[in-house]
C-alpha cells in the first residue's frame, strides 16, 4: 500500500529560490533595536508542489527534518520528508498509496528513530480518512506505519509531540458522520516508540490544532471551538493529565473565521496561544492573562527565547497574498523587538525554532514559498534568521 521514493534536490531550483530569498526586502526594526540577518535559505522540490505542515531540529543540531504534503499532478497526494542542513538535504523521500497522503507531524524519539504523522485516505470519500502514523529509521526507510479509526468516521493527525517518556502523543480530528449531532471532536492517543496505544481519549469540546507536554508532566491543546451554523469558532484549551484525563478546559471569547491553525508554546507563569490575528497568554490554570491583536496576521508558529522574549512565525496578508513573516517581541507582547517585510509572495512559515549560540540568539524557520514565477506551485523552505 506505501511506497518510498528518494527524490534527488534540484540544484537550480534551489539556487533561484534562495537568491530570491536573499535579495527580498530588508528586515524592519524599531530604531535602536536588535535586527536580524538570514543565514541561510533554501527550498525543497519534491514533487510538483509542496507545502510543509511540520518541522523538528534533530537532536545533534546539525539537522531540521521537515514533514509535509506533496502534490503530484495527476497523481495522489503524498507525504513528504526531508532531511535538510544548512549545506542541503541529507535525504528526500515520498510516502503513499493508491489515495490521498499526508503528513502533518514529525518528531525524533530519544532512540534516533523518526515518526511521522498525518492523514490516509482509502477512497476518494473522506468516510474513509484515517489517522496515519509511520515510524522511519534515521534515514527515511519505513520500519512500521499503522492507521487508526472506524468506519463511517473521518480522522487525520493534526499535531504531534514526543514526549519524556520516549513515546509521541497525537491530537486527530475526529467526525463521526453517522452520530446525531455530527460535531468534530479532538482524539487523542497516546502512543510508546513502537506505536503501541497506551491510552486514548476524545473530547467533544473543540478541535486542537496544537499540542504540547507541559513542565509539570501534562499535556496543553489547543485550538477552537465550533460555533454551530457558521465557520467561526471560538479559541478554546484543554489540559489533561498524563493518563489523557481533562485537569482543566476554557473556551475563549475570540472567534475566529476558519480556524485551520494554532501556535502553542510555554512561558514563564503560563502559557501562549496564538491564531489568526491574536496572540494571548492563559495562566497555569487556563486563565486569560492578556491577548494582543495583530491585524492582517496569523501567527501559527511560537517560541520563547531564552530571555523571555517571544518569537511568532505564520503570514502576512498583504494585497491578498500572504507572504512569511516572522517577529520577535516583548515578554508581554506588547513591543516588537523586530518583525520582517515582505519575503516571497505567496509563502508563509511553519515553524520556527528558536537557535542559541554564544554570540546571539537566532531561529530556525521552516514554510513554504513558490516553486515558479506564477506562484501556483510551492516548494518546502528551511533556513535561519540571526539577531544582531
Amino acid at each position: 500500500m506505501f511506497r518510498i521514493r528518494q527524490v534527488p534536490p534540484s540544484l537550480l531550483l534551489m539556487i533561484l529560490a534562495a537568491l530570491a530569498f536573499l535579495a527580498s526586502p530588508a528586515l524592519r526594526a524599531a530604531e535602536g533595536s536588535p535586527t536580524c540577518r538570514v543565514g541561510f535559505a533554501t527550498p525543497y522540490h519534491v514533487v510538483d508542489s509542496q507545502i510543509t505542515r511540520d518541522a523538528v531540529r534533530t537532536a545533534d543540531g546539525v539537522f531540521t527534518l521537515l514533514a509535509g504534503t506533496g502534490y503530484p499532478v495527476g497523481r495522489p497526494g503524498v507525504g513528504v520528508l526531508v532531511k535538510a542542513s544548512a549545506i542541503g538535504p541529507e535525504w528526500m523521500n515520498v510516502y503513499g498509496g493508491e489515495f490521498d497522503h499526508g503528513f502533518t507531524g514529525i518528531a525524533e524519539l530519544a532512540d534516533g528513530t523518526l515518526v511521522a504523522s498525518g492523514y490516509a485516505f482509502d477512497s476518494i470519500y473522506s468516510t474513509d480518512q484515517r489517522l496515519w502514523i509511520i515510524k522511519l529509521d534515521s534515514n527515511g526507510g519505513i520500519l512500521w506505519e499503522k492507521t487508526f479509526g472506524l468506519p463511517n468516521e473521518q480522522t487525520g493527525a493534526y499535531a504531534m509531540t514526543r514526549t519524556t517518556d520516549g513515546g509521541f502523543i497525537v491530537a486527530s480530528l475526529r467526525f463521526r458522520f453517522q452520530s446525531p449531532v455530527a460535531t468534530p471532536m479532538t482524539w487523542v492517543l497516546k502512543l510508546d516508540a513502537d506505536g503501541n496505544v497506551e491510552w486514548d481519549r476524545t473530547f467533544s469540546g473543540g478541535v486542537a490544532h496544537a499540542i504540547l507536554e507541559t513542565a509539570d508532566g501534562s499535556y496543553l491543546l489547543s485550538g477552537g471551538q465550533p460555533i454551530p451554523g457558521s465557520l467561526y469558532s471560538r479559541v478554546w484549551a484543554l489540559k489533561i493529565d498524563r493518563r489523557g484525563r481533562a485537569i482543566w478546559e476554557r473556551v475563549y471569547d475570540r472567534q475566529i473565521y476558519v480556524l485551520l491553525e494554532s501556535g502553542l508554546a510555554e512561558a514563564p507563569g503560563g502559557y501562549l496561544i496564538s491564531g489568526k490575528e491574536f496572540l494571548q497568554k492563559i495562566g497555569p490554570n487556563g486563565d486569560l492573562l492578556w491577548i494582543r491583536d495583530f491585524p492582517g496576521l496569523t501567527f501559527n508558529t511560537l517560541a520563547v527565547l531564552a530571555d523571555g522574549r517571544i518569537a511568532a512565525g505564520g503570514t502576512d496578508v498583504a494585497t491578498n497574498n500572504e507572504h512569511a513573516y516572522v517577529t520577535v517581541m516583548s515578554p508581554e507582547g506588547d513591543k516588537l523587538i523586530w518583525a520582517n517585510s515582505e519575503l516571497l509572495s505567496p509563502s508563509g512559515f511553519t515553524k520556527i525554532i528558536p537557535l542559541q549560540s554564544s554570540r546571539t540568539a537566532g531561529l530556525i524557520f521552516a514554510g513554504w514559498a513558490p516553486a515558479d514565477a506564477q506562484g501556483l506551485s510551492f516548494d518546502l523552505l528551511v533556513g535561519s534568521l540571526w539577531e544582531y
